[in-house]
């Protein structure tokens, strides 16, 4: 995506235009249809994000494949590539409508923004002027989770700015490792309930690391019983090396096994690595993070 905004600066406009061709035609044609694929192709259009590969999988809910709130985007910038994943609460033409608001804002302010804090704050205000505008909707009560995320271009560094959104995943050596905030943010729309914002963390990264960020689809599929899946229990080889797409088609197998073929909320995945190239070896960085704060062997 960088690539063409480079040569045309209009293309900057594309996943927008794919959403809103998704929303129209999600709601013009029988609930047996679904235009969630566009929406997922709209929010990453490259396998390739400077050194990072990328996979991205959009899956709708089983109960009224409508589409729904998930989305996320990847952007290089300055500052290092950064990734959001959002959830906005509910689904249909409101929710694209806020989705597209919350994609278009963080292409354009991840580019002028050097933290995270500002980033996330920049972000707030443009679902802000949204809710504004849309005052006479549903839109006043809606709220979006958010996880930004940023990686350093020597790809040494992962920093998190978690706002109410499901923890990423960090898979080191075919064990699934949760990257819990040392202060987790409430949702964007609802900053002003607390006077101090939430702030970022940071963990290393090393040799042949992938990142998972999931939405609520995944970390609230339930078994028979009731109980909720885990990540952390996702089987992975540990004696080489995976793609992200195999992540997440390992993934989702397991959560569709967990949940008995249900589905009740749409769930939308994100695996990322560095290029093999560009990858720092591991002696080079600390062993794996269980806090943002001091680093050790995860549990």
């Amino acid at each position: 995506m960088d690539r063409l905004t480079a040569r045309w600066s209009s293309a900057r406009w594309l996943p927008l235009g794919l959403i809103v061709v998704a929303a129209i035609g999600d709601a013009l044609t029988p609930i047996g249809y679904t235009w969630v694929p566009l929406i997922a192709a709209a929010c990453v259009l490259a396998t390739q994000v400077g050194p990072l590969r990328v996979a991205a999988r959009y899956e709708a809910a089983d109960a009224e494949a409508r589409i729904g709130g998930d989305a996320y985007a990847i952007q290089d910038t300055p500052f290092g590539i950064r990734i959001l994943i959002g959830d906005i609460r509910g689904k249909g033409i409101g929710a694209v409508s806020i989705t597209t608001t919350l994609i278009g804002a963080f292409r354009e302010a991840a580019h002028h923004t050097s933290s995270l804090e500002e980033l996330a704050e920049r972000l707030e205000q443009s679902l802000g002027r949204d809710q504004a505008q849309h005052s006479h909707t549903s839109h006043d009560e809606e709220f979006t989770t958010a996880l930004i995320a940023e990686i350093d271009h020597a790809g040494r560094t992962l920093r998190l700015l978690n706002r109410g959104h499901p923890a990423p995943y960090l898979i080191r050596s075919g064990r699934v490792i949760e990257l819990l905030p040392a202060e987790p943010g409430l949702p964007l729309g609802m900053g002003d309930l607390i006077s101090q914002p939430a702030t970022t963390d940071t963990f290393p990264l090393v040799a042949d690391d992938i990142l998972l960020f999931v939405t609520d689809g995944v970390t609230e599929a339930r078994d028979a019983s009731g109980s909720f899946y885990d990540p952390t229990r996702l089987t992975l080889p540990d004696r080489r090396a995976v793609t992200p797409a195999e992540v997440l088609d390992r993934l989702a197998d397991a959560v569709y096994r967990w949940a008995g073929g249900r589905r009740d909320d749409d769930m939308a995945t994100l695996a990322i690595s560095l290029s093999k190239s560009d990858r720092p070896s591991r002696a080079d960085a600390s062993p794996s993070p269980r806090s943002p704060a001091h680093p050790s062997t995860p549990r």
